[in-house]
Formats: structure tokens, sequence, C-alpha cells
């Protein structure tokens, strides 16, 4: 018996790959869990798989797995603004609100026009009460109605 690893079969990582794909695309998670991760096995640095993977986790709300892939993608392509708006969105879902405004800080860096990532912006700093920069993103990403209700958290309280 040799010590050799079994050459690489490109059908079988195709096969987990398209599957997963599918299973992703029909809102099929767990599915698309399972066959990513296998194909992961058999190319771990395939950066399309990683992605995917990334998306299903976050898609099921495994945010520290989602968080571990984004990291990696982001760090390896580090002027792609997608990657840092995912991350930036994976971090601010787990409270991580300074790591997550460095991230979407540089997507919006990357691409000034992408609205997704004033939204979370906006957000990030309405959480933080920084109600001025959560407007200005917030009326940036076209969320009228959250800009509205940032605009009432803005006004003096009356008395009672």
């Amino acid at each position: 018996m040799s010590n050799l690893a079994a050459p690489f079969d490109q059908g079988v990582f195709l096969l987990h790959y398209n599957r997963g794909r599918e299973g992703f695309q029909e809102g099929r998670y767990a599915e698309a869990r399972r066959e990513l991760e296998s194909a992961q096995k058999l190319r771990p640095d395939d950066p399309d798989v990683l992605n995917l993977l990334g998306l299903v986790y976050f898609k099921t709300n495994a945010f520290p797995e989602a968080e571990v892939i984004y990291r990696r993608l982001a760090n390896e392509n580090t002027n792609v603004f997608i990657l840092h708006s995912n991350l930036g969105l994976i971090l601010f879902k787990q409270g991580k609100l300074d790591e997550a405004e460095h991230y979407l800080l540089r997507a919006v860096e990357l691409r000034p026009n992408y609205a997704k990532s004033h939204l979370y912006l906006g957000l990030l700093y309405r959480q933080r009460k920084k109600l001025g920069l959560a407007m200005d993103h917030l009326r940036f990403a076209g969320a009228d109605k959250l800009v509205r209700e940032v605009e009432s958290e803005m006004r003096p309280q009356k008395p009672q």
C-alpha cells in the first residue's frame, strides 16, 4: 500500500461545488453547507468555494465561521470591496463594532456608491449614538424609514 495521497479528482470537486451552489441558490442551506465543506476539503484555497461557504455560514447565522472565511478572503484580496463589506456586516452582527467600522469604511473607500455598505455604517453609527454620521450614511443608502427614525431620535424630547 502506498503512502501517497489520492490524486485530486476534479469531477468529484465539481460535483460537490455545483451541488452546494445549487443548494444555496434554492435556500437549502444545510445541504449547501455539507456539499461546500466537502468541496473545500478537496480544494481548501479555492476562493469561489470559500466565498460561497462564507455566504452559507452567514445565512445560517454561523457568524464565527463566516468571519474566519471572510477575514481570510479580505486579507488576500485587499481591493475587493464586497469582501470588506461582507466582513464588516458579519462583525457588526457579532457586536464587534470597531472592527466592523474599519472594514465597512474600507468597502466605502473602494466602492463609494455601494449603498449596502453605507446602510450598515448607518446602522452601526446609530447603535453608537453617532446620529449625525448615521444620518449621512442612511440618507446615502436611501433608507428613508430609518432616516425618519433617526431624525426623531435627534429631536429633543418634550417633558411630560
